[in-house]
């Protein structure tokens, strides 16, 4: 999706950048969630052993910060003359709220 979103992972170091930090979040969860489990497990020693070829630990990111859809346009709807919310989508048919959900 973040390439759908930001560009192909191979031209976009914004795209690149936010496929490496969901990768590292996701493997830190799944750390965390097996030492929880390994906790309610039998009364014993336990060894976790990662290996990785290094971790690039990302820390906060101005840039990341100006990332925001921008508000959604307010229209009428044709039928009910009501307002309502037009959705705008990017050119690849995502709506752009998707694009900056984590």
């Amino acid at each position: 999706m973040y390439e759908n979103c930001y560009g192909p992972i191979q031209t976009s170091s914004l795209t690149a950048e936010l496929v490496a930090r969901r990768r590292e979040k996701i493997t830190i969860d799944a750390l965390e969630d097996l030492v929880t489990y390994l906790r309610g497990a039998r009364e014993e020693r336990k060894a976790i052993i990662t290996i990785t070829d290094g971790w690039l630990l990302y820390g906060p990111s101005s840039r990341l910060g100006n990332i925001v859809a921008p508000p959604p346009q307010i229209g009428i709807n044709p039928g009910t003359g009501k307002p309502q919310i037009v959705d705008r989508n990017t050119p690849n048919g995502i709506p752009t709220s998707d694009c900056n959900r984590t």
